[in-house]
């Protein structure tokens, strides 16, 4: 089912990217798309007052995503595409809201306590980053605009054709995606309320199974996706990596934003110390994140780091439960 949602959500984005561009499309309609399972995920483990689980979904997310999501499509791309991943420009626009959100996150764990103030801060970063995505495209419709005035009532509508899509296909490709996205949440669910009877059942600890276990549901189908869509084109690759780093950013404001303020008024506000590992973690990952990707061009040797980082980063937040524990 995972696949099947990967392959129609994929299948839209592919047709939709000779029409928007890849950085807003990646990075802020696919991006919310891939987060649905998270909040799923963070607001059933809030709402539980297991705010560890909360904190280690999110961790486990940007884990997954930085490590074996890029090495993944890197790798994909390097295959089927036989080109060197060069993105675009508008990543880095990206990348510097990951960084304000990893300074947030610093902050909190700094502050001792994530106070519901801080949630806010972290929506209207959230809102910033789409808005700004959202600039941009409107940015881009009128420039187009501009230049068809010079062209010809003939050459007009054969650009229009090429990049301006019709409401109808517009439409379909929207239900394709919104049934995508029903699929992804739907075979997440029973992964979900599985994460914690499995740590109690083997004993694990739940930060550690929140972090393993929990990503499968809420990350799998993201990479899946996007591995699948960088099978197609370099051009459908660079939709892919905006989607891991938009998705990233969304991750850690809106969704550890959400967490924030639900935990707060429940009364169980989100203890930066009790969480400091993994918290410095998902720091580091973001700032990994950032350096791989500022100079635009992805390799076979951020491949392979990024891979070799995943077993890293497990064994390190495993030593570190341990002796927490």
């Amino acid at each position: 089912m995972i696949v099947l949602a990967s392959e129609l959500i994929a299948n839209a984005v592919d047709n939709l990217n000779r029409h928007i561009d890849p950085t807003f499309l990646g990075g802020s309609i696919l991006g919310f798309i891939a987060n649905l399972p998270d909040i799923f995920i963070v607001v059933a483990a809030v709402l539980s007052y297991s705010s560890s689980l909360a904190v280690a979904a999110i961790l486990g997310g940007n884990i997954f995503t930085f490590t074996l999501g890029y090495a993944l499509v890197i790798a994909s791309n390097s295959y089927f595409n036989r080109e060197e991943l060069n993105l675009s420009r508008g990543i880095r626009h990206q990348l510097f809201y990951l960084i304000i959100a990893s300074g947030l996150i610093g902050l909190g764990a700094a502050l001792g306590t994530y106070y519901w103030w801080l949630g806010l801060i972290m929506f209207s970063v959230y809102a910033a980053y789409m808005a700004e995505g959202i600039r941009h495209e409107a940015l881009r419709a009128d420039n187009l605009r501009r230049r068809l005035r010079f062209y010809t009532p003939k050459q007009v509508s054969t650009v229009k054709s090429i990049v301006g899509p019709s409401k109808r296909s517009l439409l379909f490709e929207a239900l394709k995606i919104l049934v995508g996205c029903f699929l992804l949440v739907y075979s997440a669910t029973p992964f979900v309320l599985s994460v914690g009877r499995l740590s109690q059942a083997v004993g694990l600890p739940l930060l550690l199974s929140g972090v393993i276990i929990a990503p499968l549901a809420a990350e799998a189908p993201e990479i899946i996706s996007s591995v699948v869509l960088s099978r197609k084109s370099v051009e459908d690759s660079v939709v892919a990596v905006s989607n891991l780093i938009g998705s990233k950013v969304q991750n850690n404001t809106l969704v550890f934003g959400l967490c924030i303020v639900i935990s707060s008024l429940l009364g169980h506000p989100i203890v930066g110390g009790k969480n400091l590992a993994p918290i410095l973690l998902l720091i580091v990952l973001n700032v990994y994140g950032f350096r791989a990707t500022y100079d635009l061009t992805l390799t076979r040797r951020d491949a392979f780091v990024s891979f070799m980082l995943y077993p890293l980063a497990i064994v390190l937040l495993s030593l570190v439960t341990v002796y927490i524990h």
